[in-house]
């Protein structure tokens, strides 16, 4: 929400400051032409800028603890249903599917959602199955899905796990995936596996202000950036247009040169008087 409205405030500046410095560089003999190829420039930034507005949000983002532990370890995916749409899959899983990755093995799905629907609106269980997967909660675009992973020290460190439901995207679909997720760890001691738990909700939300941060500096740059390059494109040609056509740029100057100026000595003749009222 955030990026977007960044994006169509800063294609409203770029619109009004364009319209300005149309309305400040065009004469007589260049309006149209002038306005005709400010219309397709700025045709062209308000496409850019609406396409921009979907390469920022997440397709996917798969969470998991840093430090794991023998036992139950509830892990997170969340899925933005707009972002999988307009990543034009090949194919999509049926379900959400949770894959495992460990040593010398190939690999597996360890878990297998409900068949996935974007339709649909999922709720909170009041109590899940230990070694299952759900859909936990549905929220406009978001849909979360929590995995009941049952981790073993001996067999899990140093694996892997993922998220899967686009195969193949057409086009660009972000996909974050936490450390904890991409290199299982395991801490040695139950006091330090008490900590990394406990700090891992506030973790998750400083990533989310992070990603949410770096995006609007990266829309500020590039807003800022086409602002400087349309100020260059006009002067550029103003400067062209008076090398080709010098003339007209010489008379125009000549006229607001060529004002009348009245002396004192018509003032007094004809009876006016002058500044000091004389």
């Amino acid at each position: 929400m955030h990026i977007n409205c960044a994006v169509h405030i800063g294609t409203f500046y770029i619109l009004g400051k364009s319209q300005r410095w149309n309305l400040n560089i065009s004469d007589v003999s260049t309006k149209t032409t002038t306005k005709s190829e400010m219309n397709a420039l700025l045709a062209f930034i308000i496409t850019f800028f609406s396409s921009l507005s979907s390469v920022f949000p997440f397709g996917i983002k798969f969470e998991c603890p840093d430090y794991f532990h023998d036992g139950e370890n509830i892990i997170t995916c969340k899925i933005n249903r707009t972002a999988i749409e307009e990543a034009a899959c090949y194919s999509l899983y049926q379900a959400v599917t949770f894959d495992r990755t460990i040593k010398f093995q190939p690999t597996v799905a360890a878990c297998l959602s409900d068949n996935y629907d974007p339709g649909a609106k999922c709720s909170p269980l009041s109590k899940h199955v230990p070694g299952k997967c759900w859909c936990n909660d549905s929220i406009g675009e978001i849909f979360t899905y929590k995995f009941s992973y049952i981790a073993n020290r001996t067999l899990d460190a140093g694996g892997k796990l993922e998220c899967k439901l686009c195969i193949l995207p057409r086009n660009y679909l972000e996909v974050f995936v936490s450390e904890g997720c991409m290199n299982m760890k395991f801490a040695s001691h139950e006091s330090n596996i008490t900590h990394q738990q406990s700090s891992f909700s506030s973790s998750a939300g400083k990533q989310d202000n992070t990603v949410t941060i770096v995006a609007c500096v990266l829309t500020v740059t590039i807003v800022a950036a086409v602002v400087i390059a349309v100020f260059i494109f006009m002067k550029k040609r103003r400067n062209s247009r008076r090398k080709r056509n010098p003339e007209i740029f010489t008379t125009h100057n000549e006229a607001e040169q060529d004002v009348p100026m009245i002396n004192t000595e018509e003032r007094q003749q004809s009876g006016k008087p002058n500044r000091n009222g004389k």
